[in-house]
């Protein structure tokens, strides 16, 4: 159950396994995702193994999604608590194997939430939550709950990565950093500039109140892009235009554009002087009115493309365009944790009769030992690893010799919330 900000079960990766849900501010069967948050999360746990888009970690589960979260992506201890009451509810009625995933979190405990997660965790659901991205040495809540499994978040090399919380209470960690997942259907605005359909350009943003579409032509160097800059020959390609001007001088980018247009250019590439790492904000919209203005496909590529596009004004010819997307990358430890409830459904799946306290163990003792030997703070007891853990829980199946049995008492005296 993803306890988040909602669902698009209309999305294509996820139709398939969306088992129903539940929406707290309505009180009705219809977890919508207003948001896209939950969407995302979703997809790493659920998204089907087809032909196209991303693969969840477990594609066949049975996928319910509870809104808890509004559009704004804020909530309550008490939409929380009453998100983990109807799952309560719901596996009272329908029975098996309940994983719940909370991406979410708050500096403050709360007595009455705590006693919500134990309630629900003596119910034998096996709740997971993101430790937080705060990048401090104490986690979030519920993160921080007795026996809540808490999640810090690694980059591709198994480094921690930079936002990412941890403290005594970690459990485990897993990719958290530009994970593409599933997001509302056409809810993203993408961009591509390619010179050929084998060198697509990286970092590519489309500005606000750009049009959608798709241009093909040559390129022209139009420098500031000032009336003065523009060259006639433009008409019917595309403009390259620098950010700013010689000495530093700048207006705004739909000032830029409508010059552009003006003169006939099919399309608009702005270049940066240096990574900009904040062009997926860029805007035309910069004065009342501009929201209705018809303005051309505007992108805006990184200074290294930039400066290769420039080099070659006039002898290339490149494709520009401007279209929604279905998918989009996220980081946070909110995309660890749903690594890990798709890791525990796979292995749950293995061993039904085993108990949420029994998974939980077997995923300890089986995850991949990360950073300080043994148990710490940033990793908990490590990576976790799907494969180690069916192998744990079912070592007959892949012939190796039975498991010890698991030491249930295991624990560290001077950790008195360790896990």
């Amino acid at each position: 159950v993803v306890i988040d900000t909602g669902i698009d079960y209309t999305h294509p990766d996820l139709k398939a396994a969306y088992a129903g849900g539940y929406n707290v501010f309505t009180k009705t069967n219809d977890p919508k995702d207003d948001h896209g948050h939950g969407t995302h999360v979703a997809g790493i746990i659920a998204a089907a193994d087809n032909d196209f888009g991303v693969v969840g970690v477990a594609p066949e589960v049975r996928l319910w999604s509870v809104k808890v979260l509004k559009a704004n992506g804020q909530g309550t201890d008490e939409t929380v608590m009453a998100g983990l009451d109807w799952v309560i509810s719901k596996k009272h009625e329908s029975g098996g194997n309940w994983i719940v995933n909370l991406s979410l979190g708050s500096t403050s405990p709360s007595p009455a939430e705590r006693s919500a997660f134990g309630r629900a965790i003596d119910e034998n659901i096996l709740v997971v939550a993101a430790a937080g991205n705060r990048s401090f040495a104490v986690l979030d809540y519920p993160a921080a709950y007795d026996r809540v499994v808490a999640v810090s978040a690694i980059d591709a090399d198994s480094q921690i990565a930079e936002f990412s919380s941890y403290g005594d209470g970690t459990v485990f960690a897993a990719p958290g950093v530009n994970v593409l997942s599933s997001v509302p259907v056409g809810s993203v605005e993408v961009g591509e500039v390619f010179t050929d359909p084998n060198t697509t350009f990286n970092n590519v943003y489309p500005l606000t109140g750009a049009a959608m579409g798709e241009a093909t032509a040559a390129t022209v160097y139009c420098g500031y892009g000032k009336t003065t800059e523009i060259p006639a020959e433009v008409k019917g390609k595309i403009a390259l235009i620098r950010r700013y001007g010689p000495n530093g001088e700048q207006f705004f980018f739909r000032d830029k554009a409508k010059n552009a247009l003006a003169a006939g250019a099919a399309g608009v590439v702005i270049v940066p002087p240096d990574e900009a790492p904040n062009r997926n904000g860029w805007t035309l919209y910069a004065e009342a009115g501009d929201s209705t203005f018809q303005f051309p496909i505007v992108v805006s590529v990184n200074a290294a493309d930039g400066a290769n596009l420039i080099a070659n004004a006039g002898k290339q010819t490149i494709t520009i365009s401007h279209s929604t997307d279905d998918y989009a990358r996220l980081s946070g430890t909110s995309m660890a944790t749903p690594h890990v409830v798709g890791v525990a459904a796979l292995v749950w799946s293995i061993a039904p009769d085993a108990s949420a306290e029994q998974i939980r163990l077997a995923l300890k003792l089986s995850a991949f030992d990360l950073g300080t030997r043994g148990y710490d703070w940033q990793f908990g007891y490590g990576r976790i690893d799907a494969l180690a853990g069916a192998k744990y829980v079912d070592p007959a199946a892949y012939g190796l010799p039975p498991t010890k049995p698991p030491v249930l008492t295991r624990r560290r005296p001077s950790s008195p919330h360790h896990p």
